[in-house]
């Protein structure tokens, strides 16, 4: 069941069950009232009610050897959301990053620096109860939490179809655990514990064509944080 009001804080919360929706974009197409979306619209053929038995962990796969990949590292969780400021100047409408790491990695610390370098200026939390949570800036986002969730079919529920087609950046916190439902055009941010107390070691790596493309430019802007990077 979807609920929609219009306030001017232009905000959308989304339940696992169904979704409620704050926006004062003019002329934007009203949402239906029961809008479901099918497991195939999301890219996943197959049980949608299948549980979701994988790792809550980053570090449950590795990056191929010869991988097109950026690794960066930040010590501190400020340097960790400048380096999310830097990379969210390139961010492009339709864009998606999954996040990956352990609880506690720097998933929310980069998602702070992310809006910030969208020129959100609210305050963004975990979004770990809620699901979803949007902001306005430079260009709108998503941030989603998909930690607790436990069936294909919550995934299904959350109407990602909408979300990714709306010319929007939206962010998955635990992203990879749903990756089979996603398009596979996107940039896996993954965030690890570093040596020190406060370092993060953070491989970025894209997959299709939209981040690979913007990989140079990445180099650049993340040189600050890049070992060796001139």
């Amino acid at each position: 069941m979807c609920v929609v009001s219009v306030a001017s804080c232009r905000r959308r919360s989304v339940t696992s069950f169904g979704w409620a929706a704050e926006t004062t974009r003019v002329g934007a197409r009203t949402a239906a009232a029961t809008s479901r979306v099918s497991a195939e619209s999301v890219g996943w053929i197959g049980a949608a009610r299948s549980p979701l038995h994988l790792p809550r962990s980053g570090l449950s796969r590795r990056i191929p050897p010869g991988s097109l990949h950026i690794v960066a590292t930040t010590s501190s969780a400020s340097a960790t959301a400048d380096l999310a400021a830097a990379l969210a100047e390139l961010a492009q409408p339709f864009d998606l990053l999954l996040l990956t790491g352990d609880l506690g990695a720097g998933k929310t610390a980069f998602c702070q620096g992310f809006g910030r370098g969208l020129g959100i200026d609210e305050q963004i939390t975990s979004p770990t109860f809620t699901l979803v949570r949007s902001y306005t800036g430079r260009l709108d986002l998503y941030h989603l939490d998909v930690y607790r969730l436990e069936q294909l079919e919550e995934v299904v529920d959350l109407g990602l179809s909408e979300l990714l087609d709306d010319g929007s950046v939206t962010v998955i916190e635990w992203g990879d655990v749903i990756a089979p439902a996603l398009p596979q055009d996107y940039l896996e941010v993954r965030i690890r514990l570093g040596a020190g107390d406060d370092e993060r070691v953070l491989d970025l790596q894209p997959v299709g064509q939209r981040w690979s493309a913007r990989m140079r430019a990445l180099t650049t802007a993340l040189s600050p944080w890049i070992e060796g990077a001139d």
